[in-house]
């Protein structure tokens, strides 16, 4: 195959793959069939079949960017079993910056049935390829608390989060990311100090007291201050 022809053949399988996105937008989600993704995008049914020949083959390639074969992607490895610790801001700048620039196809995650299964479908890609990179860090930690840690990494490089940061605190997606690798940075360091994922008996917390008392002493204070 020509240069010229895999660049077109690519190009096609992009669009085809967007299309699938904007379809999975509409509010029902018996929209998605192949006959409406391939009006969405321009080709002809028989075109879309010979690029994903079952409707689970294009979801799947819809929601690609989920899983861990996206941190293999944007860490510029061949396969998930050649990531490292390092990899992960790479990562998860280029994870959020694929979240900013399919914003409908991370609403639609939460919005409809086809979307949440999705979501679940990569959680199952995503776990054992967290796993093994938390595993060659050789935290002191025993099974259950290497899960829970993988689940709090997770959770932290998620659409969730994502949605949380840029829609509603107004972050970029670019300092969004930097966040969620500090958080990830933490919570591994504290692994690695205090052997366990379990949280603490007692969380020591400054004395709050009763809010009315707290405004009346506010109060006493701006008028001896005046």
């Amino acid at each position: 195959m020509s240069e010229l022809r895999a660049e077109r053949r690519a190009a096609t399988r992009e669009r085809i793959v967007q299309a699938a996105i904007e379809v999975l937008t509409d509010d029902d989600p018996a929209a998605v069939s192949m006959p409406a993704v391939a009006e969405r995008a321009g080709v002809s049914l028989r075109t879309l079949y010979r690029y994903f020949p079952t409707k689970g083959e294009l979801l799947d390639a819809a929601g690609g960017w989920f899983g861990g074969r996206a941190w293999a992607r944007a860490a510029g490895r061949a396969n998930v079993g050649e990531l490292r610790p390092d990899d992960f801001l790479a990562y998860q700048r280029a994870r959020f910056a694929d979240f900013d620039a399919n914003l409908p196809g991370v609403l639609v995650q939460f919005a409809t049935p086809a979307g949440r299964e999705l979501r679940r479908d990569r959680l199952d890609e995503q776990r054992p390829v967290v796993r093994a990179v938390v595993d060659s860090v050789g935290l002191p930690l025993d099974d259950a608390g290497a899960d829970r840690l993988v689940d709090a990494i997770i959770a932290t490089s998620s659409s969730a989060l994502f949605l949380e940061l840029v829609e509603r605190m107004g972050y970029e997606h670019r300092p969004a990311a930097d966040l969620t690798v500090w958080i990830v940075q933490a919570m591994v360091a504290h692994a690695a100090s205090v052997g366990t994922t379990e949280p603490a008996a007692e969380v020591a917390t400054p004395a709050i007291g009763d809010p009315t008392e707290r405004r009346a002493a506010a109060d006493t204070d701006r008028k001896q201050e005046g």
